[in-house]
């Protein structure tokens, strides 16, 4: 099958993601995956899926798939920090923050998470300049 049909799970994976529809776009993101068992978007959809699910260990093996196919997916390595957040691995959650930062220091959203691992790691300080 061709990319176009991955790209046509993808979306709607994506589109089910945003009106709450975890356990469909789950279903989507697989889709995606059997298709191309090589692409790093699908896995990171798998994941967020995963995530929304509450199925934080399940999201984490997702996410790093993801990694393991781009290493350069800074989302992938934000969301892998919010499921070891979720799992109160806050040590491991911060190493993945920094690595989405370090690939891309536009990403608000992995420096407001880097934020929060240093607050539960009682580390104030380095929290209040990460948010800053």
């Amino acid at each position: 099958m061709s990319s176009k049909t991955v790209k046509k799970w993808l979306e709607k994976g994506d589109d089910l993601i945003k009106r709450k529809k975890y356990e469909k776009a789950l279903i989507a993101y697989e889709k995606a995956i059997v298709i191309n068992p090589q692409h790093a978007e699908a896995w990171n959809g798998k994941g967020v899926a995963l995530d929304d699910l509450k199925r934080y260990k399940n999201a984490l093996n997702a996410f790093e798939r993801a990694i393991k196919i781009n290493r350069q997916d800074a989302d992938a390595w934000n969301n892998k920090g919010s499921a070891l957040y979720e799992l109160a691995r806050y040590k491991k959650a911060l190493k993945a923050y920094k690595r989405a930062i370090k690939i891309n220091r536009r990403d608000a959203d992995a420096w407001y998470n880097k934020g929060n691992a240093l607050y539960k790691l009682e580390r104030y300080n380095r929290a209040l300049k990460t948010f800053e």
